[in-house]
């Protein structure tokens, strides 16, 4: 028993080790240029969308609902 708690520790640490980091980081670096920052463009509309007062019919959420409702299910 000894031996695999060992075992599984040496694998924990390889696989969380650096080299997870860098292909974390490499993935997000890869996906920023890919998708020509899309995240760092859009996040102005994204602020102005969360505060604005749109008139709200019946029956619908606004775009901050919806914001909360898809994060809580992250």
């Amino acid at each position: 028993m000894s031996q695999l708690f060992s075992l599984l520790q040496d694998f924990n640490g390889l696989v969380w080790g650096a080299p997870m980091l860098l292909i974390i980081l490499g993935t997000g670096i890869y996906l920023t240029f890919g998708l020509r920052f899309i995240a760092w463009r859009k996040l102005p509309e994204a602020c102005r969308q969360l505060v604005a007062k749109p008139a709200q019919r019946d029956g619908e959420i606004s775009a901050f609902s919806a914001l909360m409702t898809s994060l809580s299910a992250t």
